[in-house]
């Protein structure tokens, strides 16, 4: 399968929020113009974060269903139905931040049990361990937040199983690995709808952002009602910028199974 772009990653995000928002106030969702790469079955995780703390993570491992409806799926059930946190509350809308991962297909691990960290690619590979009549999930993002070797790695997986940390040892516990492709919002609603509101600090600006995140390393320019300038809205930062480049203003806003199954983000 061929990955995402970077547009198709921003519609990912885009179907990831309203599907929340949507079902948070009773709503149908509005879909974004999706793709073709929408209709193929694909794994799907969708983490939502608040403040940079994780606010609930589900996914589906398995490529089960078409992606649009695998994203529906997880977003609805990271806002409201993973166990560790209550339900997302339309109030916490505007300061959530929403991160989709797309699996590729779980293949087993290679090699023994002791081979097993030396064949586990920290930063590349997301890890599955099953065994014991249990199994858990640990997305490829999450040893690099927490600055894990693989042997970390492999035994933070075990106890996200419920298991014995060094179970990964054993040979009868299967460990499978799986790539992810990973988009993230990189500012949240709140910093948008302040800059609506706000603008400029002299209340010129009148426009209005766009509804869909922005993607990485993207830029963003809306008209400003003060000659010469624009507005520019880059990661979580609102700046005024002149005619001729030189910064004149700034201002920084503050962050204010085979079916789903709960992973650290």
């Amino acid at each position: 399968m061929q990955p995402l772009t970077e547009k198709e990653g921003t519609a990912a995000l885009t179907l990831a929020r309203r599907a929340l928002e949507s079902a948070l106030r009773g709503e149908r969702p509005t879909l974004p113009p999706l793709s073709e790469h929408f209709d193929e079955k694909r794994g799907v995780f969708v983490t939502i974060k608040k403040g940079g703390e994780l606010r609930g993570c589900i996914g589906l491992p398995y490529p089960v269903m078409p992606l649009r409806d695998a994203i529906v799926e997880a977003a609805i059930s990271a806002g409201t139905g993973d166990p560790r946190f209550p339900p997302v509350t339309t109030s916490e809308l505007p300061k959530i931040q929403f991160e989709v991962t797309i699996l590729s297909v779980p293949q087993p691990l290679l090699g023994g049990p002791i081979q097993r960290p030396e064949m586990v690619k920290v930063g590349t590979h997301g890890l599955i361990v099953k065994g014991w009549g249990s199994s858990g999930l640990l997305l490829p993002q999450v040893p690099l937040e927490y600055k894990w070797d693989s042997q970390q790695f492999l035994s933070h997986t075990c106890l996200k199983a419920g298991l014995q940390a060094d179970c990964w040892k054993h040979v009868d516990v299967d460990v499978l690995t799986c790539a992810g492709q990973i988009f993230t919002e990189l500012r949240d609603f709140a910093t948008r709808r302040a800059a609506t509101v706000s603008g400029c600090r002299e209340g010129c600006f009148e426009g209005a952002l766009p509804d869909a995140p922005l993607p990485s390393r993207s830029l963003v320019t809306v008209p400003c009602q003060m000659q010469g300038n624009r507005i520019c809205i880059e990661a979580r930062r609102v700046t005024l910028i002149e005619r001729h480049g030189r910064l004149s203003k700034t201002s920084q806003h503050s962050r204010s199974s085979h079916r789903a199954a709960h992973a650290e983000g």
